[in-house]
């Protein structure tokens, strides 16, 4: 018996690899995440403190200060 693996959606709208693409997605999720105010902007140090965790959890990057 042979059985069938695929890396679409449940829904089938889009694969893994398209979804990690995404990079409107992923970008609108982002400031989302971290916009504490709603305004749509990430503009002071607790926002983009959030947009950094977000980026760190999510996104698997490894964000250092220089």
């Amino acid at each position: 018996m042979t059985v069938a693996t695929t890396t679409r959606s449940l829904d089938g709208d889009m694969t893994v690899d398209e979804f990690k693409e995404d990079k409107e997605w992923l970008r609108r999720q982002g400031i989302s995440y971290a916009d504490g105010d709603g305004d749509g902007y990430i503009i002071d140090d607790g926002e983009v403190d959030g947009l950094v965790e977000y980026s760190q959890k999510s996104l698997g990057l490894r964000i250092v200060a220089y």
